[in-house]
């Protein structure tokens, strides 16, 4: 098995958490080869922000970039910052989980907090660390080039706190630099930094989310 290149999303799934604990994905089968029928057909339904899923600058701002106006060539990253950090029930990351960790090439960041253990059970959700929008500020500010994070937790907003989640969600993804968002990510394999990274989301008009699934060349 080629290991070079791996998979750091999630497989999407009836039982994959959503935000709050809602139903974000059902599947139902329209024809069936076992049953007789000719073909194998399905019917989707799903919620754009259920699974790993990327949030786009549309989310919370207005007039920000939509799912179908983002260029193919911002979805490819070359210089990835990897972050392992242990986190907590609730626990906001601060600037100072970052401090010394990332270099000005970086265009990605990646947060590996261990919480993806608990991705099966409904702390998952209830109890899920965030992230401070202080810590947009500080990427912003300091690190220009990045343009996306991604971590292995449901939210940027830890349910514990969700109008310091509101504000730091507004904090990424506004400006003229916005930094989009990937939630929900399977990191659990990964021990380093990838070589190359592509974000390949669900590509629909006029709107703010997708699923995505993303490849990481090691």
């Amino acid at each position: 098995m080629n290991k070079s290149v791996v998979f750091l999303s999630h497989v999407l799934s009836e039982n994959s958490p959503c935000y709050g604990g809602k139903k974000g994905f059902i599947q139902t089968v329209l024809s069936s080869i076992s049953n007789g029928d000719s073909y194998n057909f399905e019917k989707w339904e799903l919620a754009n922000h259920v699974g790993t899923h990327m949030d786009t600058p549309f989310h919370f701002i207005e007039d920000g970039i939509k799912l179908d106006q983002i260029e193919a060539i911002d979805l490819l990253f070359y210089s990835v910052s990897f972050i392992e950090t242990d986190l907590s029930r609730g626990e906001i990351v601060r600037p100072d989980h970052l401090e010394g960790r990332i270099s000005e090439d970086n265009d990605m960041v990646l947060i590996k907090s261990g919480f993806e253990k608990y991705r099966n059970d409904a702390i998952y959700w209830q109890n899920n660390p965030g992230i401070s929008p202080e810590v947009a500020d500080f990427l912003k500010h300091s690190f220009p080039k990045i343009k996306i994070i991604g971590f292995d937790f449901i939210s940027l907003t830890s349910y514990s706190n969700r109008a310091l989640g509101r504000e730091s969600h507004k904090a990424f993804l506004g400006g003229n630099n916005p930094i989009m968002i990937i939630e929900d990510m399977h990191l659990e394999n990964l021990n380093h930094a990838p070589r190359e990274v592509i974000v390949a989301p669900i590509r629909v008009t006029n709107s703010d989310a997708a699923p995505v699934t993303v490849f990481a060349y090691l």
